[in-house]
């Protein structure tokens, strides 16, 4: 019984936060890996590993997220830390776009931090294609970081725009940026309806494979 409800409670927590941007897109918000996991099919992970030392970016970089495709970008430019990707000034947003045909899903873990790479606090503001994404509750950073998965019910097509609220300029409190780590991309699950053509598929296949070990 307390499975049973334990379960009722998270479809119904999914279904809250699936929210209508526009008469092109729906989407649902996570707040866990696992629950963004068990939303998508085949995902891969931008570690930024490949950034090793601190450095001024362009305003845009082209990334790779397993074998997807993606930009992050910042009006004011990109800075670079030892395995996290931020803004250049405090005030500016992150924004992730050019995304590979048949991304469904979105998620990252993000940050606010000052120049000595201390993290901070700060609640998020999420817009895709300048819809803000209603949330059920506010996504507060903390020191430990905050993950946010997003999944569609179409291809993304367009930006993803990451804020935080409590960020500020170099000269107050030592100034605090957004940044983010382990952008994860990810296809889409496929749809009830197909697991039947699926099997049969996958049926044929071994039947074929048997006929021909017979004929030899």
């Amino acid at each position: 019984m307390n499975q049973n409800r334990n379960l009722f409670g998270a479809l119904a927590f999914c279904a809250a936060l699936s929210a209508p941007l526009a008469s092109w897109a729906a989407v649902t918000v996570v707040s866990t890996q696992a629950a963004f996991n068990a939303l998508v099919g085949v995902s891969g992970v931008d570690t930024f590993d490949d950034l090793l030392a601190e450095n001024i970016g362009p305003v845009t970089a082209n990334r790779m997220a397993g074998t997807f495709l993606y930009t992050a970008g910042a009006t004011d430019g990109l800075y670079f830390f030892p395995g996290l990707l931020s803004t250049t000034t405090a005030v500016d947003s992150l924004v992730f776009s050019n995304f590979s045909a048949g991304v469904y899903g979105f998620a990252a873990n993000f940050f606010a931090q000052d120049l000595a790479g201390v993290l901070g606090s700060g609640e998020l503001t999420i817009m895709y294609n300048g819809n803000t994404i209603p949330l059920l509750n506010p996504l507060s950073i903390t020191p430990a970081g905050q993950f946010v998965g997003l999944v569609f019910d179409a291809p993304i097509s367009g930006e993803i725009t990451v804020t935080s609220s409590n960020v500020f300029p170099f000269n107050v409190l030592g100034g605090t940026y957004l940044a983010v780590d382990n952008v994860m991309l990810a296809s889409a699950v496929p749809e009830l309806g197909t697991f039947p053509l699926i099997v049969v598929g996958a049926g044929a296949l071994v039947a074929a494979s048997l006929r021909r070990r017979r004929v030899a």
